[in-house]
């Protein structure tokens, strides 16, 4: 028996190649250069600040268990004190050099602008002024300065000033904010105003104002010579960890804030506007993901930006640049004067169309006038020929054609005006008439678009039961736009579709719609002859449809886009407005249509009118509240919103160049309000310099038996927040995410590849899902929920604690612990997506904590590890037979063949490694008792044996909380200590390898191999990944 804890032998053997975890600290080091404290690690990036395109330079380990909290620059960039903890340092840029230091304080703030200085404040209200000689390898305490005031410390700030004064901001835990004279050591302020603790303080450069937040919300503005409270912001919905000024002129100052609840703002004080109150002047909503941005940074002279670190390891650049911000307002009564008319009475403009290459807008008002609007010629009339304008005063409906600067308005007989338009001239350079030439009378109601560069298509809605739907084909070709084709469709019955969308696929000639009710309808157009403008249709039927009814939970199917197409499937992107989004993969053969749903998931910020796929990246965009947004589906951040009044107005958004530029246009109180959206950070993916992982604890890994074609390997993730990520690993041990899938509603528990093409997870309420895999988009992965277990009754509160399968011919056996002792074996038909329960027992009252299912010699064995320290070992041969599968008998798991205590409490970590022959085992396991126990596992022709061959006690400082198999010997452990070891078991339990990680509450790890090396990843609060 050992009772030594090793926390650090051969740590080379455990390198760290990526971290992904709590983004503590961030600084604009200069015009192209950022600084980024990733927990004990500091990051050099470089970045081109038109674009946000950025590279990292280096990274280096400051602090061997510390994390970086702050940093502070020397006035000639070329040297920084950074501190955290105990911990601080001076890191040479140019040379890479640093020696890590230690005081016997917290350390709150650093000042190193002076480069023969370095100030210390601690969390007792006290600074070291520490004197840095010989290019800062020497460094020495030279005195201790306090105000006689020690309050303890939540934050403060040392601030050097532009007068010359040195001044200490200091925020203490009990409500007040302290500013004091570094070398007169006089108190100026106490600052009460506030309640709860100080999270951030700081006072400007030219010492005139202070700004704090604190544990009631707010953030406060202070006059710092009289201190006088100027103003007050509310706005967050949680605590504010981070502040800044990002801009002081002599008419206002600008305040940036992050908080608790993943948003970034930045506030605005107005001199002149006799007010108290703090005006948020812009919100990043959705800034990171879980809870928390823990740190930020502001410039406002050369970057004109901001940027912020999460919880969930992200960096990110916000782009606040005034030139971000094209907005045009045309108001009701400017344009009745530009025209030179008067709206009669209920008139009002109700339609309108942005071209956005002639920067131009074309507009129709409730009486079927057509405005047309340029920026050399402002708004004029449009004449159309009386005919029309007739027809259009009592109904009248207006597409766009953006890439040819055209429009389309349909009337309710179908007949179209088409009218093309330059930013030269105010009447439109192309008119033409065409008639409607369906085989019978049409009474339009709605008109459905769709269009890309080369193609327009109109689909003619008309009440079903008595018309049919028209679909009016254009092209632009040679920049002439014209009429190619009219197709008579099928009017499904309008009790169960009525359609709000549409696609239009011309390599396959597939036209598929959207209904309400979530009812899909495909139509090969080729089953049917098009004629010309000049000619009539085809006397033949009208082309009938492939309906797919209520493809999933939700209402209206909002959008239909292009993700992927070959010679024979296409692949769409389907949006429903409650937030469901697929990707059905559609085919043709044989006349008939075929459809799968290979993805699906939920959005659940707000809800959907729209997306698009660019760059294998899923975009969504719609409306929160009052607000439009657009978000990076994949990424999982708000790309921008505009608040708008909601969805219940005209609307229209565009992307003009099929880039990260947008616009977004809509109706509000009889005004036309059009705004880009321009992102510059946009090509560099929406200025997100790391990737990161979940905004809270990780609590299971896994890893895909198979390799990707480009030897990568799918990883799955779950997390306490209720998602599961889906990514890859790559070859460099990097990890890159694809989906984060929300379909449970409780905490993770487990994620377990049950083959390459499918895997499970569970959670609490009595969720396991079994999830499929589809690899038929070019890079990227599809994912679907194939199936759940039904719960037990309607109120579950069991969690489904950890799971094991085996394959066999048409599904899986899958055992699942519970945590209220009882153990479950199913049986999951993949094609019939069916669970039936085999087999169920109750272990005793104890929580089943660990649950694995070996083949030995033709006979299958159940082994759990539970809260009361016992490993219990079952036949389960009798339940578990891959030929003759049972159909409706439940059996229990009989007497085990094995019970034996290992440890004092839980078993929480445990693997099970063959020893090379088919009887024997190897099984290692660890607990709450902070032991690791290691025993040989054998199975005879009659009888099993489990026998302990070594023992550690104390093999870890706290519980051990996962094992993994790292090699012919070896196993990979992690505990809550935040110590990762490597142990040798061949001859006993002898620990070869182990140092600190980064990674607060470390949960769990998996293990793989690339290139017959071995590699863990480790989960908990961040994500890290070791080379062993």
């Amino acid at each position: 028996m050992s009772t030594n804890i090793v926390t650090s032998i051969s740590e080379q053997q455990l390198h760290e190649h990526a971290h992904y975890g709590p983004v503590t600290a961030l600084k604009f080091l200069d015009e192209v250069h950022v600084l980024i404290g990733y927990g004990p690690f500091l990051r050099l990036c470089r970045i081109d600040r038109s674009t946000g395109v950025s590279s990292q330079i280096w990274q280096q380990r400051i602090f061997k268990r510390n994390k970086i909290h702050c940093i502070s620059v020397s006035q000639d960039k070329s040297t920084i004190a950074v501190g955290g903890g105990r911990s601080f340092a001076l890191v040479d840029l140019q040379n890479r050099t640093f020696s890590e230091k230690a005081i016997n304080e917290w350390i709150i703030a650093l000042d190193y602008t002076n480069t023969s200085e370095l100030l210390v404040l601690t969390s007792h209200n006290e600074v070291l002024q520490v004197k840095v000689t010989d290019s800062g390898k020497t460094l020495e305490v030279f005195q201790k300065i306090h105000c006689n005031e020690k309050s303890i410390l939540y934050s403060g700030s040392i601030q050097r000033c532009n007068n010359g004064h040195v001044y200490v901001a200091a925020g203490t835990v009990m409500s007040g904010v302290l500013i004091w004279d570094l070398h007169t050591r006089e108190i100026l302020h106490n600052l009460t105003e506030h309640e709860g603790s100080i999270f951030a303080v700081k006072i400007d450069l030219d010492a005139q104002y202070v700004i704090s937040c604190s544990d009631d919300r707010s953030i406060k503005l202070f006059s710092f010579p009289s201190g006088k409270l100027l103003a007050s912001g509310w706005g967050h919905g949680s605590r504010i960890w981070s502040l800044s000024f990002y801009e002081i002129t002599p008419d206002s100052v600008k305040i940036f804030s992050t908080g608790e609840d993943c948003s970034a703002r930045l506030w605005s004080y107005e001199m002149k506007a006799a007010t108290t109150v703090l005006k948020q002047i812009k919100c990043f909503d959705n800034c990171h993901e879980g809870k928390h941005v823990w740190s930020g940074d502001s410039d406002s002279q050369t970057w004109q930006c901001l940027v912020t670190g999460g919880a969930d390891g992200k960096v990110r650049l916000l782009d606040v640049s005034d030139e971000s911000h094209d907005l045009w307002i045309f108001d009701s009564q400017d344009i009745q004067v530009q025209c030179g008319i008067t709206f009669e009475k209920k008139e009002v403009i109700k339609q309108f169309v942005e071209l956005p290459k002639i920067h131009a807008f074309v507009a129709m008002t409730t009486f079927g006038r057509v405005l047309f609007h340029t920026k050399t010629h402002g708004w004029n009339l449009v004449d159309i020929p009386q005919d029309q304008a007739r027809s259009f005063r009592d109904f009248s409906i207006l597409r766009g054609f953006v890439s040819g600067n055209y429009v389309v308005i349909s009337s309710r007989s179908g007949e179209l005006l088409v009218l093309g338009f330059s930013a030269e001239s105010i009447r439109p350079v192309h008119l033409e008439i065409v008639a409607n030439t369906s085989s019978q009378p049409i009474k339009v109601i709605n008109v459905l678009s769709w269009s890309t560069a080369d193609h327009l298509l109109l689909l003619l809605v008309s009440p079903a039961g008595k018309f049919p739907l028209l679909a009016k084909e254009f092209t632009y070709q040679n920049e002439t736009f014209s009429l190619s084709g009219t197709h008579e469709l099928e009017n499904p019955d309008p009790r169960a579709f009525t359609p709000t969308s549409v696609f239009f696929d011309p390599a396959h000639s597939y036209l598929l719609v959207g209904s309400r009710h979530a009812n899909f309808a495909a139509y090969n157009l080729l089953e049917t002859s098009s004629v010309s403008q000049t000619s009539s249709v085809s006397q033949n039927s009208p082309v009938s449809p492939y309906l797919m009814r209520k493809i999933c939970p939700g209402d209206t199917v909002t959008s239909i886009s292009k993700v992927h197409s070959t010679v024979d499937k296409l692949i769409v992107l389907v949006t429903v407005r409650d937030g469901v989004y697929m990707m059905i993969k559609i085919s043709h053969a044989n006349n008939s249509f075929r459809h799968e749903i290979i993805h699906q998931n939920k959005f659940t910020k707000g809800f959907i009118e729209g997306a698009f796929y660019d760059e294998d990246q899923v975009y969504l965009y719609g409306f929160r509240s009052g607000s439009f947004f657009i978000w990076n589906e994949t990424q999982q951040l708000e790309v921008d919103h505009e608040p708008c009044g909601g969805a219940h107005r005209q609307w229209e958004f565009l992307r003009p160049d099929s880039g990260h530029s947008f616009r977004f246009s809509f109706l509000r109180n009889s005004s036309l309000i059009s705004k880009a959206i321009h992102n510059r950070f946009g090509v560099s993916g929406n200025g997100l310099l790391s990737t990161g992982t979940h905004g809270r604890e990780i609590r299971s890994l896994a890893l895909c038996p198979k390799d990707e074609l480009d030897g990568s390997k799918i990883f799955a993730s779950a997390s306490e927040d209720a998602t599961i990520k889906v990514g890859l690993v790559n070859c460099q041990r990097e990890v890159s995410y694809k989906w984060t899938m929300n379909s449970h509603v409780s905490g993770l528990q487990a994620v377990h590849f049950l083959n390459s093409e499918f895997f499970a997870s569970s959670a609490a309420n009595e969720e396991l899902i079994i999830w499929k895999l589809n690899r038929e988009i070019p890079n990227n992965i599809a994912v679907i929920e194939h199936a759940r277990i039904k719960t037990a009754g309607e109120n579950p509160d069991l969690r489904v604690m950890d799971i094991s399968s085996v394959e066999c011919d048409g599904g899986f056996f899958i055992a699942a612990g519970f945590s209220n002792s009882q153990i479950k074996i199913f049986f999951y038909n993949t094609n019939k997506q069916v669970f039936s329960v085999v087999a169920e027992d109750t272990y005793s009252t104890f929580c089943i904590l660990n649950v694995e299912l070996i083949y030995v010699g033709e006979k299958f064995f159940l082994v759990a590890g539970t809260t009361d320290g016992v490993v219990t070992i079952w036949d389960v041969s009798h339940c578990i037979d891959p030929i003759n599968i049972p159909s409706d008998s439940v059996v229990g798991l009989g007497a085990p063949k094995i019970k034996q205590q290992l440890h004092q409490s839980g078993v929480k970590a445990l693997v099970l490694i063959p020893n090379g022959d088919d009887a024997s085992w190897k099984i290692v396991t660890g607990g709450d008792d902070n032991a690791l126990v290691s025993a040989n596992l054998h199975f005879g022709s009659e009888n099993i044996s489990l026998k302990i061959d070594s023992f550690v006690e104390r093999a870890a400082s706290a519980t051990i909380t996962g094992i993994a198999a790292a090699g012919e010997g070896q196993v990979f452990v992690t505990s809550v200590d935040q110590i990762v070891r490597k142990w040798n078991y061949r001859e006993g339990l002898v620990c070869s390898a182990a140092t600190y990680t980064t990674v607060a509450d470390t949960g769990c790890c998996v293990s793989g191999k690339f290139d017959d090396r071995y590699f863990a990843i480790v989960g908990g609060a961040g994500l890290s990944v070791y080379d062993m």
